[in-house]
């Protein structure tokens, strides 16, 4: 998970740096990174989730 959180935080000081020098036209890249970053970390939470409740039921 730490370094989910690692990219999390990249991508976001990417997203600054472009803002700052002002590339619009790649504006939504760096919103679709973003979004899929988030979304990915929320799916490998509910994997992390499940494989805890299947731990938890074969004991």
């Amino acid at each position: 998970m730490w370094l989910m959180e690692t990219d999390g935080s990249l991508v976001l000081f990417i997203h600054q740096i472009l803002k700052k020098n002002k590339y619009p036209r790649h504006q939504h890249h760096i919103t679709f990174i973003v979004t899929a970053s988030l979304t990915l970390k929320h799916i490998l939470n509910i994997i992390d989730w499940l494989h805890l409740i299947s731990i938890t039921l074969k004991l």
